[in-house]
């Protein structure tokens, strides 16, 4: 479902909307805007192309989805998007496997 509850701007000609699973659902999907290659225990910085105008009380965090820290073993580092942030969010993902992993465009 697309976000309604909440004000944001696609600043990437590939960044991708962010949704929600459903009307319950309080976390918001965001999406890499283009293919990462992460290295066994190498970690990278995921530019979503995305900024959003959060209300003066609210703020983001950015958190593991169990899914995808269970089948690929990857987790997210610094989760915090500061109310009067401006700035595309960023996602600092770091890869535990000994693998080495690929995010697609859209996942």
């Amino acid at each position: 479902m697309p976000v309604q509850h909440l004000r944001y701007v696609l600043v990437d000609p590939f960044a991708l909307d962010p949704t929600v699973f459903d009307s319950q659902s309080p976390g918001i999907d965001l999406y890499a805007p283009r293919h990462v290659t992460i290295e066994p225990g190498g970690h990278v910085k995921i530019d979503t192309g995305v900024t959003f105008l959060f209300p003066p009380d609210k703020l983001g965090l950015i958190w593991d989805k169990s899914s995808v820290a269970w089948s690929k073993e990857i987790v997210t580092e610094a989760g915090v998007i500061d109310t009067g942030y401006r700035g595309t969010v960023n996602i600092v993902l770091r890869n535990m496997s000994r693998e080495t992993v690929c995010v697609e465009r859209g996942q």
